[in-house]
């Protein structure tokens, strides 16, 4: 068992592998039952502690060079299957109210539980983590946000017996009076398949609340279920502002589903009048082969989901009934198979508004949360953050960088001074040109001086291009810069962040399109 403390910094050499590994459940200690859940979530009672667990942290990370960490879950599975436990099983990884999370760089084997799981924490990054247990292990989940808030997991590889990713906020009315939301989750560039579990759930356990969840660039294969949201009566609480795009699917047997009948709860006080609350939820930019049922969307009776918004949906769908709704009102356009009668009212032109779609607030919030990241974690990586910040360019009608800086979270770095100090900066005319043909409607923006639409002034801000690539595909390879290619900046509103050496050669460029 692992024990974490704050300001650590745990870090696994290349190849190096971890076993955790015990024939006696009596070794692990059993610590009280999480407030917002009110008991183990498995068994009343205790819970196993975490074979990595610290609480109440600050500033930890856990990291190495695709080490390996096995929590050998074979004999905690066969406890749970043959009904021979006495409190819940450990989870591989569990962080409790803490702030300052990096887990990255590192394989997760064989979990006897969910697999990374951060409660009551702020501020948590899952980056390039590889999660791998049997498919027909039980509730392995991969990473499992749970009351926590600015969480970014970006470039995993998940294959569970269980969800990929599972996003929760308490059980019934524990997490109603607990009452900690997760919100601001953003999730970017996930690839995984499972059997019995799904891409990316919310749920079931969401009775303190779910919001604000971005996720894109998602592929799931020979999987159960894509997208799931969970719930129940009595769960209370609420599923709101939820914007999944850029899907690939591949031989998955339900592309989205909505399940209003998970039917566990914690004991016999719950309040089965406490409904939930699901609302503008937003799925666009799907394709998927070999499909057996597109969606499977139940509402509850009496508590419908209102503003479900389906866009730009193409599945090759095996079944005869591709769609089966009910308790469901919402909008959808161009998809295929066509969608079911409660969808089917267009969003154009009278709904987008109705649609949840990336506001300047979600644009913002994705920002701070995994630009922020870079920055917080420069210091364990080789990129070089002792430089100014130059510059903040905003693409995009209606984005103003008032919008952005006057936020506190991002005035620590340094947004709100711009415009900075430009010296050394290098105009590079060719890209100008380039770009000017491709820009729709822009605005480039600054605290109050510098900065028009010109060509030439998009040539000053995007300066040396060779070097600044150069450096980002050395510094953050996952985010795979290419090529330009003519939708980059048509699409959606971006963000880039350029950071300049003193020499003037810039030590990275940081960005959220995948365009590049």
């Amino acid at each position: 068992m692992v024990s974490l403390s704050t300001r650590k910094r745990s870090r696994m050499p290349s190849s190096t592998s971890i076993h955790l590994l015990t024939k006696n459940s009596d070794d692990w200690p059993v610590v009280d039952p999480l407030p917002s859940y009110g008991r183990g979530r498995e068994l009343p009672g205790g819970r196993h502690r975490s074979l990595i667990y610290g609480r109440n942290l600050t500033d930890v990370i856990i990291t190495g060079d695709n080490g390996t960490i096995d929590g050998q879950g074979s004999v905690w599975w066969n406890w749970f299957k043959s009904k021979t436990l006495n409190y819940t099983r450990p989870h591989l990884v569990e962080l409790m109210n803490s702030t300052g999370v990096v887990i990255s760089n590192l394989t997760f084997l064989n979990s006897p539980f969910w697999t990374i799981h951060p409660v009551y924490c702020s501020h948590v990054i899952v980056q390039n983590v590889t999660i791998l247990a049997p498919l027909d292990s039980p509730n392995t989940d991969g990473i499992d946000p749970d009351s926590s808030d600015d969480v970014c997991i970006e470039d995993c590889y998940i294959s569970t017996g269980d969800d990929l990713i599972a996003i929760k906020s308490g059980w019934d009315e524990y997490g109603i009076s607990f009452a900690r939301p997760s919100t601001n989750i953003i999730i970017r560039r996930l690839t995984g398949h499972n059997r019995n579990g799904s891409g990316i759930a919310i749920g079931s356990e969401m009775s303190g609340g779910v919001s604000e969840v971005y996720a894109e660039n998602l592929y799931f294969f020979d999987s159960s279920t894509a997208i799931i949201i969970k719930t129940a009566r009595g769960r209370g609480g609420y599923v709101r502002n939820i914007y999944i795009s850029n899907v690939t699917l591949a031989n998955v047997d339900t592309a989205i589903r909505f399940n209003s009948n998970f039917s566990q709860h914690p004991d016999e006080f719950y309040d089965p009048n406490a409904l939930p609350v699901i609302e503008r939820i937003t799925v666009k930019d799907v394709i998927g082969d070999n499909i057996k049922v597109a969606g499977l969307l139940k509402g509850i009776e009496g508590d419908s989901f209102h503003h479900v918004c389906l866009l730009n949906i193409t599945l090759n769908v095996t079944s005869e009934s591709p769609w089966n709704c009910s308790y469901i009102q919402g909008y959808s356009a161009l998809v295929s198979p066509e969608t079911c009668e409660p969808l089917k009212e267009s969003i154009y032109p009278k709904h987008s508004s109705d649609c949840y779609h990336l506001s300047n607030h979600l644009w913002s919030s994705e920002h701070k949360i995994c630009l922020e990241m870079y920055v917080s974690s420069s210091l364990e990586t080789s990129v070089n953050f002792k430089s100014k910040l130059l510059l903040y360019i905003c693409l995009g009608d209606g984005i103003t960088l008032e919008n952005i800086v006057g936020e506190p979270e991002n005035r620590r770095l340094g947004l709100e001074s711009l415009p900075l100090e430009m010296s050394g900066v290098v105009a590079v005319p060719e890209l100008a040109i380039f770009l000017s043909g491709f820009i729709r409607g822009p605005r480039f923006v600054s605290s109050g001086s510098g900065f028009s639409g010109s060509s030439s002034t998009v040539g000053f801000c995007f300066i040396s291009l060779s070097l600044a690539f150069s450096a980002a595909r050395r510094a953050f390879s996952p985010l795979r810069f290419n090529s330009f290619h003519g939708s980059m900046f048509t699409w959606k509103p971006c963000f880039l962040l350029v950071k300049v050496e003193a020499s003037g050669s810039p030590s990275i460029l940081m960005d959220n399109l995948d365009g590049f």
